[in-house]
């Protein structure tokens, strides 16, 4: 019976770490192998993974910081079986992840990569909401790029299952996308093999909505150049895939419409009204025909809306998301 490698890439989560790590060794199925990358963390990440004493778990510390994406092209690196699946160190899997995997993998060996339905949680470990998608169980690698062009995929990255036998051993994450590496990695593989989805929710996805909107003011400049990075990919994508060109579009019309989500996603988590301007300003200097799409006007108005008044939409919203 094939088995996978559960890698779990860390830095700094030792106050989530200890859930996810339990989380894994709890499955029905115990078919797997656990290894923790720790990226050089610096609080009690060896003391966590230490209080556990399953053989399952090796523990390798990294000799220096790779960044979160040079860490995940090391899991790609990491174990000895075909299937892998990088799961982050502040989710929680549900205990039949594992046995649902190899049983669709049994069924569908000419699958590439697969992904989940999941649970979205927040630090408290609340639902926030379902995240079911109606995608077909199996699909080929270029219809799920076209449904991505079309619709947009929604792929979950620590729900994603890959088969490593398939990929070419020069195919790694892109360490010029912080941001996006995940999702131009699906879209890569999906040349090598079909993609499958299983409609249930077998991970427990955690949102950070402070930290994200930290990291994302930070980073803002860089986040821009991963947008410009991403949509010369998929320039290149359309073209190499033989995608009609009508496709290009949707490259063209990425940019504005990304980075003027990013700069709402900023102000609905809490960023000042005068620095989410700064940020704008930032995004007009770079593309200045962002100024001709209804959407830039339309986030202009948006960011006027108070704080209070968007936190209370908000929570409204999610809790009528975890009754649904």
């Amino acid at each position: 019976m094939p088995k996978i490698d559960i890698v779990i890439p860390t830095y700094n989560r030792s106050n989530y770490l200890k859930s996810a790590i339990d989380s894994v060794l709890k499955q029905t199925c115990q078919e797997f192998d656990l290894y923790i990358l720790d990226n050089c963390s610096n609080d009690n990440t060896r003391e966590v993974v230490e209080s556990f004493s399953s053989d399952k778990i090796k523990y390798i510390v990294n000799e220096s910081n790779l960044g979160m994406v040079g860490n995940w092209n090391r899991a790609l690196e990491t174990g000895n079986n075909d299937l892998l699946n990088i799961f982050h160190d502040d989710d929680m899997l549900e205990p039949d992840f594992v046995s649902k995997v190899l049983d669709f993998y049994d069924k569908h060996s000419d699958v590439i990569f697969l992904h989940t339905a999941v649970t979205i949680i927040d630090n408290e470990n609340k639902k926030i909401k379902q995240q079911v998608s109606n995608y077909s169980i199996i699909m080929s690698g270029l219809d799920f790029f076209i449904l991505y062009l079309k619709k947009g995929v929604c792929v979950i990255c620590p729900s994603v299952v890959i088969d490593r036998s398939k990929i070419p051993s020069n195919v790694y994450f892109d360490t010029s996308l912080p941001f996006t590496a995940d999702l131009n990695f699906w879209i890569r593989i999906s040349k090598f093999g079909m993609v499958g989805y299983i409609n249930e929710r077998l991970l427990r996805y955690r949102r950070h909505e402070e930290s994200t909107s930290a990291s994302l003011y930070r980073n803002f400049e860089i986040k821009i150049q991963d947008r410009f990075h991403y949509k010369n990919f998929l320039e290149l994508e359309i073209l190499s895939r033989g995608v009609s060109k009508s496709y290009l579009s949707v490259s063209n019309s990425y940019i504005a419409r990304m980075l003027l989500a990013d700069i709402w996603w900023l102000r609905l988590y809490g960023t000042s009204l005068k620095n989410t301007f700064r940020k704008l300003s930032l995004v007009v200097n770079k593309h200045i025909s962002v100024i001709k799409s209804p959407q830039f006007w339309l986030t202009i108005l948006k960011i006027f809306i108070p704080l209070t008044l968007l936190h209370i939409v908000r929570t409204i919203k999610n809790r009528i998301k975890s009754i649904l």
